[in-house]
């Protein structure tokens, strides 16, 4: 394979690995690292096992044993997340998925 060749495929190679980062700006990685750790206290939807949102009860439980209390905006962000996330995993489980009522 001529070296040319190789160069365009690497070149093309690392233009889609740069199109598949998210850059996480510094103000949103604690809130991010939150989500992250209560990404298990989502409410399923029953048939279609789909997120429908975060599970306050365990969130909260989360948030005492680690002896850690955020702000109202920390809490808005977290929601934010979260709603982004139910969206999300509904827009790829495709237009046949049920949601449990949530877009």
């Amino acid at each position: 394979m001529p070296e040319e060749e190789i160069e365009a495929m690497m070149a093309k190679a690392e233009a889609v690995e740069d199109a598949n980062l998210t850059e996480i700006w510094p103000d949103n990685l604690e809130v991010l690292h939150l989500f992250l750790g209560f990404i298990t206290q989502f409410r399923r939807h029953a048939t279609s096992g789909l997120p429908t949102g975060l599970d306050y009860n365990g969130v909260q439980a989360g948030l005492k044993m680690m002896r850690r209390r955020i702000s109202a905006e920390e809490f808005q962000d977290l929601q934010i997340l979260e709603s982004a996330y139910v969206a999300e995993c509904t827009r790829v489980a495709g237009p046949n998925a049920d949601p449990g009522g949530r877009p």
